[in-house]
């Protein structure tokens, strides 16, 4: 049977870091190493990209790129994601940041800036996007079990028994967490086009089969072959977890 259950070891948070600058991205992704799981990228495009496919838990985005305009890739990113996002700038430049945190930055450091000042705007943000509303009390992130392996939805990472992880697209998350509701039992595609896209599936419309398939692929390594989602022709699919050999 596939429960939900707390882990006991959380998965790093994942900080993507664009800033032209190569001395100031050798520093912040040693200094964050230690804490968290730091991604370089070196354009706004490239921030998107990693935005759409293995996502981020925070955005370190300097606004004066070369050949960009840093409030564009601002703008761009609010427009898909809730992200939390710190600026990263040079000191004289408060209408920029002034139009950067009007477009939806959380936060902003000025360069020079001491280390443990950086993580602690970096803790304070991440605390405030992950408080409701209704201050409510922080919790840990939930984790669906897989077989060994764990799955937290609203990090979109599955976690290894060697605690490896293995980042997956929203809509993967969406689709991999119905299926651990529902256990043994069967997820038919009606189903989780409703829950996923809010429409009935279409027949001619191949998409859900597309994440399944990339999904699939996902858990065979990151489950080491032992969790697979197998189609049920005609209806839908339902995960399969296979014991380690020997148990």
């Amino acid at each position: 049977m596939i429960q939900t259950a707390t882990h006991p070891e959380l998965p790093l948070l994942r900080v993507a870091i664009l800033d032209d600058d190569l001395g100031m991205q050798t520093m912040l992704h040693r200094v964050l190493s230690s804490a968290f799981l730091p991604t370089i990228v070196r354009s706004g495009r490239e921030l998107i990209s990693l935005i759409e496919g293995k996502g981020s838990d925070l955005i370190l985005l300097d606004l004066r790129l070369p050949g960009e305009d840093g409030l564009e890739v601002l703008r761009s990113v609010r427009a898909m994601s809730t992200t939390p996002t710190i600026i990263v700038t040079g000191a004289g430049n408060d209408s920029t940041v002034e139009a950067g945190l009007n477009l939806g930055a959380d936060d902003y450091v000025v360069k020079p800036f001491a280390p443990q000042v950086l993580l602690a705007r970096m803790r304070s943000v991440l605390r405030r996007s992950m408080t409701a509303p209704t201050e409510t009390p922080i919790t840990a992130p939930t984790a669906m079990a897989l077989g060994e392996a764990s799955f937290f939805p609203t990090l979109r990472q599955i976690v290894s028994p060697t605690r490896e992880t293995h980042a997956v697209t929203e809509r993967e998350a969406q689709i991999l967490k119905i299926l651990c509701r529902k256990g043994t039992e069967i997820a038919t595609r009606d189903e989780i086009s409703r829950q996923v896209t809010g429409y009935d599936w279409d027949p001619s419309d191949r998409s859900l089969d597309v994440h399944v398939c990339r999904l699939r692929s996902k858990l065979a390594v990151a489950t080491d072959d032992r969790v697979s989602i197998d189609p049920v022709r005609g209806v839908g699919y339902r995960l399969r977890v296979s014991p380690r050999p020997g148990n």
